[in-house]
């Protein structure tokens, strides 16, 4: 079996640390580690769908109510809303809402590109605690952007330098 180009690795060094994330892509799954100063301590398995077969799922709104439109609707006749996301599963550590939604959100991006499992080690440091944090939305597009561009070898973008600035500001852990 030929496993050309199969270890890819990304990093930035910020100020609030450096951060790390490495794919290594198997035959059957793909393996991702996104680091905190070389830190991880929670892993996750991410059943993906087949690729392309997460869409955008329909918002309640979007939905005419008197007419009960058959394409919003699964096979039960409930609205089909959130049938499309990814759920994460905890292997290892201790997880919280805001690493779940993370995890969710790499599911997310790397199910454009492939349909393999993944498994997700991860830092439990990149935010502090479950309660709203300035930043946690900037953190979580930094490190998004970190996945994309390890996975992809694709040159990260200058936003992210902007970003990483911001939060390197709060007095969070990270």
């Amino acid at each position: 079996m030929e496993f050309t180009n199969a270890f890819k690795r990304g990093s930035k060094d910020t100020g609030i640390g450096q951060i790390e994330c490495q794919t290594l892509e198997y035959a059957d799954r793909v393996l991702v580690t996104v680091s905190l100063n070389g830190e991880v301590d929670t892993t996750y398995d991410l059943p993906l769908n087949s690729l392309g077969d997460v869409k955008r799922p329909s918002r309640r709104y979007d939905l005419d109510l008197e007419m009960e439109n058959e394409e919003n609707l699964d096979e039960d006749g409930n609205h089909a809303e959130l049938n499309n996301s990814i759920v994460p599963n905890l292997i290892i550590g201790v997880g919280n809402l805001k690493t779940e939604v993370l995890a969710s959100q790499i599911g997310l991006l790397l199910n454009q590109f492939t349909s393999k499992n993944i498994i997700l080690n991860i830092s439990g440091k990149f935010f502090k605690g479950d309660e709203y944090s300035e930043g946690d939305y900037q953190v979580l597009h930094v490190l998004l952007a970190l996945v994309r561009e390890s996975y992809l070898h694709e040159t990260p973008a200058k936003e992210t330098e902007k970003i990483t600035k911001t939060r390197a500001g709060r007095d969070a852990p990270l």
